[in-house]
């Protein structure tokens, strides 16, 4: 991989995480924000009826995979491909679901699977019995698991970009 193409995915890499962080901040926003219904044995109950997170979820997922390709390009190139390997699997172990979430909630042409998505601080399914799937949770180990995985890829496309490896504005857009 050249530094040039380090450069560039290492730009789409920090778009991609800085889009996640977005979404994730207005999803825990939108919900801190939402009334308490009263106490629990489990925590307060909150009303969600006002709160709409869904294209947040959508959009965290959509930046998510986004972040997963350009880690598995990087990979694939010969970069920290065994830490980008466990990272990638760590985030499928905290999120099995998230490929076909994005896809079922992005994708209009097969999206059958949409309809029975519940949203809140985290994306969810309700299942026969009562017990929820969880599809994406931005509160905790979905997005420490990604954290993790733009990090990896991050040291390693700086590793070619050493100028570009750390700094806090990252390198220029590529030019489209």
């Amino acid at each position: 991989m050249t530094p040039e193409l380090a450069g560039r995915h290492l730009w789409h890499l920090r778009d991609a995480w800085e889009g996640a962080c977005l979404c994730r901040s207005r999803i825990l926003g939108a919900v801190g924000a939402a009334p308490s219904l009263g106490p629990s044995t489990f925590g307060p109950i909150i009303d969600l009826t006002a709160v709409d997170t869904r294209h947040d979820h959508r959009y965290y997922a959509w930046e998510a995979i986004r972040v997963m390709k350009i880690a598995g390009k990087v990979a694939r190139s010969g970069l920290a491909t065994s830490d980008i390997d466990g990272a990638v699997a760590q985030l499928y172990e905290a999120a099995p679901s998230l490929k076909s979430f994005r896809d079922s909630t992005t994708h209009p042409e097969d999206n059958r699977r949409a309809d029975d998505v519940s949203y809140g601080s985290s994306a969810v399914r309700t299942l026969a019995g009562g017990s929820v799937e969880y599809l994406l949770d931005t509160r905790g180990r979905t997005h420490e698991e990604l954290g993790r995985l733009v990090a990896i890829t991050e040291a390693a496309l700086g590793s070619l970009v050493p100028s570009q490896g750390t700094d806090a504005t990252g390198p220029a857009p590529p030019a489209r």
